[in-house]
């Protein structure tokens, strides 16, 4: 039996401020570390303008997304079950949607964050890891390394641009070997790939991957 634990990091002081243990969140499906976290803030009450922020974790080994309210640390929901090793989560800047890169069958499950269902699903190159969404909320991007699995390390070199809007596959950028980590400017216009393969980082004009 394993315990999550949420550890909240200071970005002032540059340290971790606390770090609480999840109430009702033992179980037997964390057989994983969370292998990511993304949170949203939502408008929950106008009377009171109450806001309730809900953090998303992947649980590479069962094939679940956690939801977690961080205002009392408690499990939100059952488990959503995603594609085969789950791992890189990103939230929708409006809070509508969550993506999470399955790292085992090459997809991304697309997750509605009021029902709590996966409502689509897309097929990118092998091994995905990281995603990040563009500021306007328009396109996904999506790091594909290859799979974690592969003793061989992580031989892929690739970004899928994905249309937010239809989940359609817009394109393919190809990087430096073994892109894992990705990060957008404020403006959406520049892409930033950490690749682990070529110990290299990739800078994407977003305008023209589109």
């Amino acid at each position: 039996m394993k315990q999550l634990m949420l550890f909240r990091f200071d970005l002032v002081k540059m340290r971790i401020s606390k770090f609480d243990k999840l109430k009702r969140v033992t179980s037997r499906n964390l057989v994983w570390l969370p292998a990511a976290v993304s949170a949203f803030c939502v408008l929950s009450n106008l009377c009171y303008a109450q806001i309730e922020v809900d953090a998303y974790i992947t649980d590479p080994l069962s094939g679940k997304v956690f939801v977690f309210n961080t205002a009392n640390n408690t499990s939100v929901g059952a488990p959503i079950l995603a594609g085969s090793l789950p791992i890189g989560v990103a939230v929708s800047p409006d809070g509508r949607y969550t993506y999470v890169t399955n790292n085992g069958n090459s997809t991304l499950s697309i997750i509605d964050t009021v029902t709590h269902v996966v409502v689509g699903s897309t097929n990118v190159a092998p091994g995905p890891l990281g995603v990040a969404v563009t500021p306007n909320g328009k396109y996904v991007y999506v790091t594909s390394p290859g799979p974690i699995m592969n003793n061989n390390g992580f031989v892929g070199n690739t970004v899928a641009v994905i249309n937010a809007a239809t989940n359609g596959l817009v394109g393919s950028i190809t990087v430096c070997t073994g892109p894992i980590g990705i990060a957008l400017t404020p403006d959406g216009k520049f892409a930033y790939v950490g690749n682990n393969g070529s110990d290299a980082v990739s800078v994407i004009n977003t305008a023209a991957t589109r």
